[in-house]
């Protein structure tokens, strides 16, 4: 292969993968702080709106239950507009990242599902990346 073909195809491959994993547009992303709920006790609607929803389903044949996470609580589902929405969701058990999903706005929502071990699992959490109000965090104990 010649110096200019290998040279042209390094850089179609790194274009290729740099968009792969970026695919939606991180200038639009204004605020990347972890944010507080002030009230543990009593959030608010805005808040609820940002927190994760965690549901655990059923186990299947190897052991791996269904993790859903859907952003929203309380039946207040977060947006999915061109400049406001929900571009990343973490999956943590005991604190060990174990899924991520990035989001596109408008054709998608604030979602994740994943197949994960529980066994002997003590805490799972959920961050949701909003694009205008930041990172907010829930967990619960399995």
């Amino acid at each position: 292969m010649k110096r200019r073909d290998l040279l042209k195809l390094a850089g179609l491959l790194s274009f290729a993968s740099a968009t792969y994993a970026f695919g939606y547009d991180k200038k639009l992303v204004k605020n990347t702080n972890d944010m507080k709920v002030k009230d543990p006790t009593h959030p608010t609607d805005f808040e609820y709106k940002h927190l994760p929803e965690i549901k655990i389903g059923d186990k299947d044949k190897k052991g791996y239950s269904l993790v859903e996470v859907s952003i929203g609580q309380h039946g207040i589902i977060h947006p999915s507009t061109a400049k406001h929405w929900i571009y990343e969701i973490d999956l943590y058990v005991d604190g060990k990242e174990v899924s991520k999903v990035s989001l596109e706005p408008i054709e998608s929502r604030g979602y994740l599902a994943s197949r994960v071990k529980l066994d002997g699992v003590k805490e799972i959490s959920a961050t949701s990346r909003c694009t205008l109000h930041g990172n907010y965090t829930y967990s619960m104990k399995v």
